[in-house]
């Protein structure tokens, strides 16, 4: 019922999906819709732009609904919740739990790189053909490069071939790498962005960590009231791309060495993780990061890590009776020389 949506989804973006990952996709669409999830199946199928948050907010649905069976009531963006609304309220016998969801990236260069992305799209819709284009801009693509971008899109694009890459302005000095490619199930208006990226990975060592703060504050933003014995509050985030000493000194604090003639080499935290604020300590019961076990399909389960914000440690044993949890982190816990708990 549900496949012809599902390839739909996979079409406007550059991921090539196998049959596996579409059978996937339309068996969770199918999960969802059965469960009055519907409306999280039409926000990805309308989907034009950030399709793979989309995606992972679909893969949390589909684990819940998988999890809990019939035991718990699962909503969708609740619209009683707040003028906020939360992503998801799970309802058991014995508690609410409120999730809201954060695909985790480096947010002050997401926040600039989107309304680049966003005039990009504006401008090449303009561009009168039929085809969606991927496109990797340098770190520090100029702004001033824009409208000549612009016009090397509609330059190309008219010729352009599947599986090759197009630089721009040219291979000795690439500012921003194309691919075209055509659209199989879509009617398109004109050139359409599928996907976007950067040119290269970006170390965000020493950013990180600040910037993950601020994603779980935005993200406790959408809980209106404290954690108690009803309702707890979980920040649950796709964290494929960090490690997990960022995430632990985001939520705990940034390590730091200690060195003293009395007490030798020791470590301590600063006090600067976001589970120390007055409000995320109140309303965040914690932290739990999502990690893809096979890290390259999109359609997929999650394993399970724990934050713990130590001031609700009372509520733990109810947490793991609920999700399966596979490692709980706390306060006082220290990566190993590689960098995981």
């Amino acid at each position: 019922m549900f496949m012809q949506s599902a390839k739909q989804v996979f079409s406007r973006t550059k991921y090539q999906a196998a049959e596996e990952d579409i059978n996937a996709l339309a068996r969770n669409m199918a999960l969802l819709e059965g469960r009055g999830l519907g409306v999280l199946n039409q926000r990805l199928i309308s989907a034009n732009n950030k399709i793979f948050d989309t995606v992972a907010e679909h893969n949390v649905a589909s684990m819940l609904i998988r999890h809990f069976g019939e035991s718990a009531l699962i909503e969708y963006e609740p619209p009683e919740h707040a003028n906020r609304p939360v992503d998801f309220r799970v309802q058991t016998n014995a508690n609410i739990y409120w999730l809201q969801m954060k695909r985790f990236a480096a947010l002050k260069r997401e926040d600039m790189r989107d309304r680049l992305l966003d005039r990009i799209k504006e401008e090449a819709i303009k561009i009168k053909t039929p085809k969606f284009f991927d496109c990797e801009l340098q770190d520090e693509f100029p702004k001033n490069d824009l409208p000549q971008l612009v016009q090397f899109l509609k330059e190309t694009a008219p010729t352009s071939q599947e599986e090759v890459q197009y630089d721009y302005p040219n291979s000795e000095n690439v500012k921003a790498r194309v691919q075209f490619w055509d659209s199989r199930n879509v009617l398109l208006q004109g050139l359409t962005l599928g996907s976007a990226g950067d040119m290269s990975m970006v170390n965000i060592t020493g950013l990180s960590s600040e910037q993950l703060r601020a994603s779980v504050r935005k993200a406790a933003g959408a809980f209106a009231h404290a954690v108690d014995s009803a309702n707890i509050n979980l920040v649950i985030a796709e964290a494929d791309r960090q490690n997990d000493i960022d995430v632990g000194e985001a939520c705990f604090g940034s390590e730091e060495e200690v060195f003293s003639r009395d007490s030798g080499h020791k470590w301590r935290r600063q006090n600067n993780g976001v589970f120390s604020e007055s409000n995320i300590s109140e309303n965040v019961f914690g932290l739990i990061a999502l990690r893809r076990p096979d890290g390259r399909k999109p359609i997929s389960n999650y394993t399970m890590l724990l934050y713990m914000n130590d001031k609700h440690d009372g509520y733990l044993p109810a947490i793991q009776a609920a999700f399966p949890i596979q490692r709980v982190i706390y306060y006082n816990m220290r990566p190993n020389s590689a960098g995981y708990f």
